[in-house]
Parts: C-alpha cells; structure tokens; sequence
C-alpha cells in the first residue's frame, strides 16, 4: 500500500493536507492542497514535496496559477 508520510509547501500560504491510512493499490486516496492568494496577484507558482514509501522517496508537484489584479484588489476592500 501507499503511505503518504508528509507533504511540505514551499510557502506558508500553501496547505496541504493528504490521506493518512495506506492506501491499498486499486483503492483512492487523496491529497489537497489550498492555496491563500490574500495580497497576491500575478502568475504564482509553488510547489509542495510529497514523502511517501515510493521510488523516488520524495516526489514534487507543481502548482501554477494566474491571479487577476482585480482579485487582488477586491478580496480585501477597505
């Protein structure tokens, strides 16, 4: 089975948050990432380093996005 032991952002707005049981082969299992884009705009990229009991021992998942100015501007109105 596949045993997700830890999952690491590259930032401290990145969370994720992955299935702790083993996961048998054929079964699902899941790992979720939520990113904060408070104060952000842009093309963001940010990574997060998956441990797990696989070949390689860590393995990296990329994560990109665009963030409109106008979001930005208006997620926190003053």
């Amino acid at each position: 089975p596949l045993l997700i032991e830890d999952a690491t952002a590259s930032c401290g707005c990145t969370t994720p948050s992955w299935t702790k049981e083993p996961v048998a082969a054929g079964a699902q299992g899941r790992l979720e990432v939520q990113f904060d884009s408070h104060g952000k705009s842009g093309i963001i990229s940010k990574q997060v380093a998956v441990r797990a009991n696989t070949q390689p021992g860590i393995t990296t998942i990329l994560i990109k996005g665009n963030i409109p100015t106008t979001t930005a501007k208006t997620a926190n109105p003053l």
